[in-house]
Formats: C-alpha cells, structure tokens, sequence
C-alpha cells in the first residue's frame, strides 16, 4: 500500500516540477553613456571584483588616473553589488510558489473499535496555488525595472568617479603649479633679501627697507608653505579616487592651457536627453507603472488546487480526492494599494518634469560660466598678463642699472606671479565647469578636457 502512495506522490511532484521556470535572462546594464567610455571599468557586467592594478608612479597622465580610479573605485565596487542584488531579485520574482504537501492520520488510538490503528484513515494530499491575473508577470516586471533602477544608479556613479577624479587631477596640476610659483618668489624674496641687507650695511640703503625686505621674506615663506600643505591634499584626494591612502607617484603632468571656445548654449541643451539622472528617471517611472500595475493584479484571486490518496486500515480500500478553492473578492480588493500606487505614479512623473528643468537650468547657469571664464582668460592673456611682464622685465632692467631699489622688482615679480595665478584659476575653473557640463550630459563636449586628457597623445 506505501509503494503505491510514494509512486503517485512521486508523479504529482514531477509534475509540478516540469512546469517550473527556466533560467531567467536578466539585462541590467544600461548601455555607458559616451563620457569616458573607451576606458576600462571593473566592476562592470562581466566581473563585480575589482582586479589588481600596479599602484601608480613616477610622473602620471590624467588617464592613467581616470582608468585607475574606474578599475579601483571602492564605490563604483559597491554600486555593482547593487546590481547584482537587483538580478538576483528578478529571478527570484519569476519563480512559482512551491507547492504544499500533507498527511494527515484520522481515527486512531482512541477508544474500543477505534483503539490503535486498526480504524486509521491516513491522507496524503498535494496541493498548488496558480496565480491569476498575471501577478507573476507583473513581480518580474516590477523587478526588472527596479534592476534598470540599479544599472542607472551603477552609470550615474561611474560617470561620477570619472569627473571627481578629473576634477581632483586638474586641482592637483593648478596645486602644482601654485607651489613652483610660490618657490620662485621666495627665492627671488631672499635674493632680494640678502641684496639689501648688504646696502643696509654698506650704508647704501636705510634700515627700514630691509625690515620691509624681512616682511615680504616671511610672507613668501608663509606661502610657500601653505602651497606645498595644499600640494599635499590635493596629492592625497587625488589616489583615494582609487582607495589608495598615500600617493606612489612623483607628479601630474598635463596642459590647462588647452581652452577652446566654449560650444554654443544650443548645442549643450541638445544633448539633455542623454543626461544618466533624466534616464534614470525614466527607469524609476517604469519602477512605478509596474507597482501600479502589480497592486492591479492583487484584484484577482489566486486558485488553489489540490489533490490526495486516502487510505482506510478498516477496509483495506483506497481512494482519491480532489479539490479547489479560490477566494471571494468581497471586502478586500486592494483598492486602497491601487489608489496609492497611482498616485506615487503621479508624483514621480512630476519629480521628473521637475528633473527636466532643473538640468535644463544648471545647464544654462554651466554656459554662462564657461563663457565667463573663457573671457576672462582671453582678457588676461591678452593685456594684463603681458603688461605685468613688461613691468617685471623693465623693473629687472632699471635694477641692473641701480635705478630702481630691490623691493620695486620684488614688487614687480610679485606683480607677475599674482597674474600668473590669476590665469592658472581661470583655466582651473574653466576646466571644472566645463566637467560639470559633461557630467550633467553624459558626454564630451568640444574641447573635453577628459577627452582630450589634457593635451596627452593618444
């Protein structure tokens, strides 16, 4: 009698099991947007490990350091297990319930005829809910599209390591450069330094020039120090773009002297619908139209299917059962889920609009400071950079010729490097802002400063 309950136990699971789903296909990964996109990124689709990477050293390039901090990026990491979860999810959305199975033993160790098992009546009964109404449709759907939510989230950072790192790169060569210029005009100071206090003791010169000489001394020293403590943050924010916390490398090298004209406000606006933060949203209303959608099939009542094998002691008979039950949608419909799904709907759909224009916006407020910047480092090549030149090159002239004193060519040097640093920030900030465009856009623009890796050969 057991061989016969175990064989049509055996054949209803097979059964179940045959109608299970397969191996669910899942793509997450949204296609890179064009910035940075010839450069390796791990973790990535294939691989969420990141791979060893020889630290960097010796004078570095702005895309050996864009390439190390997308291979070795601690939150681009994270962000990919993310994804991963989010996969893993839409499989699991797609599976079947499980199937329920119980025995049941009725009529024993009771009393007189019903005394041990003798009377016994054992059950055996396999039971499956089917849902209705397409529900796991819509769970792997709504699982899907919160994955897209992840693969976006995946891109946004990406797209955000890639334009830090270059951001710190550019802060690094301008922190560079500060501390070269900052050496020279303490050289020059103690030079000058030393000049009068040789005329202060030959009498040539009064004593109050060199504790002038000895203030500006002490002030290029206070500079030069304060630059090279900057040179070392800067050195230090650059390599924890890769989670490295000491820098192995000597220096950055690379050209902000490379400034195009800015390209025109049309041309930017264009391309505001590549913008990774617009996609994304896209993807999180999928994420809400699949709610909606789901809590819809909560409507409809699921079947629950069942059958058995009973077996009598008494008689020594066998027999089946069958049933099947489906819930009444009476008190419950889910209308209340319904309602408000619709109208997170609703709301994201206005967060998006939202999103569209405040883009828009920053995208505006980016080419107005482009163009400033780029005026302002046209104005500065063009007359004050060159003025302050001549003034130093005359004042070095009229001191070889004494007729000048040291503290009117330092003056002058100092007039000189100050110019310098005027344009080294406006080239600084131009080549920000100009990221921050490219960040927003997901793309190159002319004269992309990570494009063009600054000048590098390709």
């Amino acid at each position: 009698m057991s061989i016969i309950r175990v064989t049509v136990l055996g054949a209803a699971v097979g059964a179940l099991t045959a109608c299970a789903p397969g191996p669910v296909e899942v793509a997450s990964w949204p296609e890179p947007r064009p910035i940075g996109r010839h450069l390796p990124t791990a973790p990535g689709p294939d691989t969420v490990t990141a791979p060893e990477v020889e630290p960097l050293t010796g004078s570095i390039t702005l895309r050996q350091a864009l390439a190390a901090a997308l291979l070795r990026s601690p939150a681009l990491s994270a962000y990919a297990y993310d994804v991963r979860a989010a996969e893993a999810d839409v499989i699991q959305a797609s599976v079947l319930p499980n199937p329920t199975i119980e025995f049941e033993v009725e009529e024993f160790a009771g009393t007189n005829d019903r005394a041990g098992f003798t009377s016994a009546e054992e059950s055996i009964r396999l039971s499956q809910v089917i849902e209705l109404g397409g529900k796991r449709s819509a769970r792997h759907t709504l699982a899907a599209a919160k994955a897209a939510v992840s693969g976006w989230d995946y891109e946004i950072q990406r797209i955000s390591v890639l334009c830090r790192t270059a951001a710190d790169y550019i802060a690094l060569i301008s922190a560079q450069r500060q501390y070269e210029w900052s050496g020279q005009a303490m050289q020059l100071a103690q030079q000058v330094a030393d000049a009068i206090e040789a005329r202060v003791e030959s009498g040539k010169s009064p004593p109050l020039e060199r504790s002038k000489a000895r203030v500006l001394m002490a002030q290029a020293t206070l500079e030069h120090n304060r630059a090279e403590r900057e040179l070392a943050t800067a050195r230090i924010r650059l390599v924890s773009n890769w989670g490295a916390d000491e820098p192995a490398f000597a220096m950055a090298t690379g050209d902000l002297d490379a400034v195009t004209a800015p390209p025109e406000l049309d041309d930017i606006l264009g391309q505001i619908e590549a913008n990774p933060e617009l996609a994304r949203w896209a993807a999180v209303l999928s994420v809400s139209q699949a709610e909606h959608h789901l809590a819809q099939t909560q409507r409809t009542s699921d079947l629950k299917v069942g059958a058995g094998l009973s077996y009598y002691n008494e008689t020594d008979d066998v027999a089946f059962s069958a049933g099947v039950s489906l819930p009444l949608q009476i008190f419950d419909r889910n209308d209340g889920a319904i309602a408000a799904a619709r109208m997170r709907l609703l709301g994201d759909r206005r967060r998006m609009e939202l999103a569209q224009v405040a883009v828009r916006s920053e995208l505006t407020r980016i080419h107005l400071d482009l163009e400033s910047a780029f005026l302002e480092l046209q104005a500065l090549e063009r007359d004050m950079l060159p003025a302050a030149q001549d003034a130093f090159d005359s004042a070095q002239h009229a001191f070889r010729s004494g007729k000048v004193g040291a503290l009117d060519l330092l003056d002058a040097q100092r007039t000189l490097i100050g110019s310098h640093r005027q344009l080294l920030d406006a080239e600084t900030t131009y080549h920000l802002t100009l990221i921050r465009a490219e960040q927003l856009i997901g793309a190159p623009l002319h004269g992309s400063t990570i494009d063009t890796a600054l000048g590098e050969n390709e």
